[in-house]
């Protein structure tokens, strides 16, 4: 089963979207396992842990939020920050704490954020508790990625999907949290960040806005640049995750531009006429199978470990070569 939630106008999601999780929830509370996916930096943690604390609000103890927590029948689960992956032996303590009788409150309820980054093992392990759930057992899965989850474990799941908000009510919310800021600038920042709240205050505390354009000055320039140059904003940008993020949405809009979908925002004058000029310079095909080797290429440096200057340096290369298309200048 697998139910839409419609787009929100708040960032903590308490005036839309946790009454609808709470609704879609005591109608079908029967079930045992929940997975609310959507992107990053929407509210989904914040949803569910409102949702938690509705479930054992009888209680004496008080589910604070995310980060300020305990009850004894709740057991969150999440990837450590020094850590790639959350592990079996994380997933084995779920077997243990499921055994034993609710103390104070209807259910023993399992949270699992950022499930996507469960490995092969644990995602097994996951699997056994899916099949055979406990009685009085709830189990939340959180996910900004749910195309890298086992169909065995999406499957045996009620989805949640939680849409970003709109465009419009994403720049108000950002303007009402950061108050530092214009509405020229918080608006790149939503576009940056495809309208998540959380990932745009991300990039707007670590000054990524300025390596994006950049990148875009890079691309924009790849006939003359050389790879000293390359290499040296790579240095300059200090999370990879951002480098990755940057290549992925420049080719998404390179995509969605030459498909020509409606709606589109972009960064800057700089970044429009780049894609335009790209678009047209070939035919979608191409586009197409652009996009797909360097998803596939940021993908395999993430998994096999690969050197990044390398991957890049692979990445401008295919962004040169399709310059190169009828030998015409940008």
């Amino acid at each position: 089963m697998s139910l839409h939630l419609l787009k929100t106008n708040s960032f903590t999601n308490s005036n839309t979207t946790f009454p609808l999780i709470s609704k879609f929830f005591k109608k079908s509370h029967s079930h045992h396992s929940w997975l609310i996916y959507g992107n990053q930096g929407i509210g989904k943690a914040s949803s569910i842990y409102k949702l938690i604390n509705e479930l054992l609000s009888n209680t004496a103890n008080t589910v604070y939020g995310e980060k300020d927590y305990y009850h004894p029948d709740l057991l969150v689960i999440d990837k450590l920050p020094e850590k790639k992956e959350i592990s079996v032996d994380s997933i084995r303590k779920i077997n243990n704490f499921l055994s034993l009788t609710p103390l104070q409150s209807q259910f023993r309820i399992v949270l699992i954020d950022n499930c996507n980054y469960l490995n092969t093992n644990a995602a097994n392990a996951l699997l056994k508790i899916l099949e055979e759930p406990p009685k009085n057992s709830l189990i939340f899965l959180i996910s900004h990625a749910i195309g890298q989850l086992p169909f065995t474990i999406t499957s045996r799941c009620i989805k949640l999907h939680i849409h970003n908000p709109t465009y419009t009510s994403s720049i108000q919310i950002l303007l009402s949290l950061l108050e530092d800021i214009n509405e020229n600038y918080a608006k790149k920042l939503i576009t940056l960040s495809c309208t998540s709240i959380g990932l745009a205050i991300e990039l707007h505390n670590n000054n990524a806005l300025d390596d994006y354009q950049e990148f875009i000055g890079l691309l924009n320039n790849i006939r003359d640049i050389s790879i000293k140059q390359i290499w040296k904003w790579l240095d300059n940008v200090e999370d990879w995750k951002y480098i990755s993020m940057f290549c992925h949405h420049f080719t998404a809009k390179l995509l969605k531009t030459a498909s020509n979908l409606e709606n589109l925002y972009y960064i800057n004058d700089e970044e429009r006429k780049l894609i335009y000029s790209l678009c047209s310079k070939c035919d979608i095909s191409i586009l197409i199978e652009l996009y797909e080797s360097i998803q596939y290429l940021l993908k395999e440096c993430t998994i096999a470990n690969l050197e990044h200057k390398q991957v890049i340096l692979a990445i401008f290369n295919k962004f040169r070569n399709i310059t190169l298309l009828n030998d015409q200048p940008i």
